[in-house]
């Protein structure tokens, strides 16, 4: 059984070469990001013991297998013209990591197409049931799906082990389905919402289907289809011990397709601590770091297969519509441990620049939840300067009425689990965005001429080890002394334009700005109000006397946690009649 092939730039995919292969004189090298071979990890998961690497050729002399420690077999091709030929190799006789060379005729374009297959017949029947979760992104999902026809569902076996379920949070697809491919009507409760759906009807169907496992995948991203294929092929020979384990994907940026922006995080005392985050996957030793295992406690949806043993009809996630419900769910189920391999991966928009105000409604709320939940960083002291430090956040950047989010999402929090059940998510979600901030173009948010050429011209980041550059946050004597311009009068009659995510430092003295996002240079101008100000200690002072009372909520939180995560509560909250059609 083929797991894992040796892939190629592709143009809709990836173009970077150096992800691929690399020549260096006579030699092309295959010890890259999509095509190194994890040997560590299948020894360690799996029961196989001897792998073959089954090819076909032309223009090639030799073709060689490397790990760690050098060469370890060499294969003359005597014949010039095509040939096929296999390599059998016992992973015992491997370290660590391998990888496939070979040397070129002169000057011939070599052809050499290959991949790592199982000798052993696979001990384990996989079907993966992708769990696609949309709202209103047809251009994304339809490449997508164009994509998984054409790679994936093109041989006609792939549909015995793989079927795709989009979940249409917002009833507007116009998708033809077809053996492999489902659509289903949702309520819009956003990612949670969506992909417990998917879950619940792969549950549904698992005997007529055999669905063994679920991949929760955002619809947005860009998807390399052999990750499919390592996913299952992996997922066939686990050990007994690891028979329930998730296959995590990275996230590799979208702009920058060579730079990940994460691989195995862990979320620990209310943040996430993202080691691998900008790594350099054309670089040969930061690949070689990637395969280290770190203490990872949660994955990321945007590529996560879960054992429907793990995800089971009475272990479903949480209803917190969108931020967090990830690291909940992992957080919930991590006994079961992630696997993460080279090459299973997608990009995605990382959305540094993206700083709507829904997230300053959900972020917080989800935050106090899964303290409150997983008992980490809950107590009524460590709440409230989780709130009091969020608001003032916002009060800094001038940023009122999302300081009105964060005191709406203490007060939801703060009305306890049952409340939270009943909750209409669809009306609370359009509240917040009605509440919120609202982007548009610069040319609609003033007339200012300058200040349209500056942001229309504003540079994007053009190297790649700025991406992660942190901005300089720390407050000199003078805005200290100053309150950060406070009490002293702003610089009256400008208006400043600055991107999404600088240090508050850069608001010193401004009377009014213009946050925008530089890669669609859409924004809101926000002001400075003492009256804003003032509105904004109130509801502060509000939100710390609410969580004064919150002793009794937080253990409620904690203790009746699996009324929101049963089928039952799902099938009521998302239309019982919806789950049915």
């Amino acid at each position: 059984m083929k797991i894992q092939s040796i892939l190629y730039p592709m143009g809709e995919i990836c173009t970077e070469q150096s992800m691929y292969y690399r020549d260096v004189g006579e030699c092309r090298i295959f010890n890259t990001y999509f095509n190194l071979f994890s040997v560590a990890k299948w020894k360690k998961y799996t029961d196989i013991t001897q792998i073959k690497l089954v090819f076909e050729t032309r223009g090639v002399r030799e073709v060689c297998i490397y790990d760690l420690h050098g060469i370890v077999y060499r294969k003359r091709i005597v014949e010039k013209n095509q040939q096929r030929g296999e390599i059998l190799l016992n992973l015992t006789d491997l370290y660590e990591i391998a990888w496939v060379s070979i040397v070129k005729e002169r000057g011939i374009e070599p052809y050499f197409q290959a991949s790592f297959q199982s000798v052993e017949e696979p001990k384990r029947n996989i079907k993966i049931c992708l769990d696609i979760c949309t709202y209103h992104r047809e251009a994304f999902l339809e490449k997508n799906l164009y994509t998984l026809e054409e790679e994936i569902f093109s041989d006609e076996e792939n549909e015995d082990h793989f079927k795709v379920y989009v979940v249409d949070n917002a009833n507007s697809l116009q998708i033809r389905e077809r053996g492999w491919l489902s659509v289903f009507a949702n309520k819009n409760l956003g990612g949670s919402g969506g992909f417990t759906r998917g879950i619940i009807e792969a549950q549904r169907n698992r005997e007529a289907e055999g669905f063994t496992h679920v991949l929760l995948m955002d619809d947005d991203i860009v998807l390399e289809p052999d990750a499919l294929i390592r996913s299952y092929g992996i997922l066939s020979y686990l050990k007994e011990e690891y028979k329930d384990i998730s296959i995590a994907g990275a996230m590799l940026r979208e702009d920058y397709r060579y730079i990940e922006n994460a691989a195995g995080e862990r979320w620990y005392n209310g943040k996430l601590i993202n080691p691998k985050q900008g790594l350099d996957l054309r670089d040969f030793r930061q690949c070689i770091r990637n395969e280290v295992e770190e203490n990872v406690n949660y994955a990321g949806w945007w590529y996560c297969c879960i054992s429907l043993e793990v995800a089971t009809k009475e272990n479903l996630p949480l209803p917190m519509f969108i931020h967090l419900d990830d690291v909940e769910y992992g957080l919930r189920n991590c006994q079961y441990g992630f696997i993460y391999l080279n090459g299973i991966c997608v990009w995605h928009g990382v959305g540094e620049h993206k700083k709507t105000s829904i997230y300053e409604y959900y972020e917080l709320r989800n935050n106090l939840l899964l303290r409150a939940i997983h008992r980490d960083g809950a107590s009524k002291r460590k709440l409230q300067k989780v709130v009091i430090k969020r608001m003032i956040h916002s009060v800094l950047y001038y940023r009122y009425q999302d300081v009105k989010l964060n005191y709406m999402a203490v007060k939801d929090f703060c009305r306890g689990i049952e409340a939270l059940a009943q909750q209409d998510g669809e009306r609370l979600h359009q509240m917040i965005l009605e509440m919120g901030y609202h982007s548009l173009p610069v040319e609609c948010c003033t007339n200012n001429r300058k200040l349209i050429q500056y942001v229309q011209h504003f540079p994007k980041v053009t190297n790649e080890y700025q991406l992660y550059q942190k901005w300089n946050t720390k407050f000199g004597l003078r805005e200290k002394l100053t309150f950060n311009g406070w009490i002293i009068p702003s610089r009256s009659g400008i208006i400043s334009a600055l991107p999404f995510g600088v240090a508050a430092n850069r608001l010193y003295r401004v009377k009014k700005v213009f946050f925008f996002d530089p890669e669609t240079k859409k924004g809101f101008i926000t002001r400075k109000s003492y009256l804003g100000l003032f509105k904004s200690l109130m509801y502060m002072i509000r939100a710390v006397l609410q969580l004064e009372q919150s002793q009794k909520v937080i253990d409620e939180y904690c203790s009746r946690k699996a009324i929101l995560t049963s089928e039952k509560f799902w099938k009521r909250y998302l239309g019982e009649e919806e789950c049915q059609s």
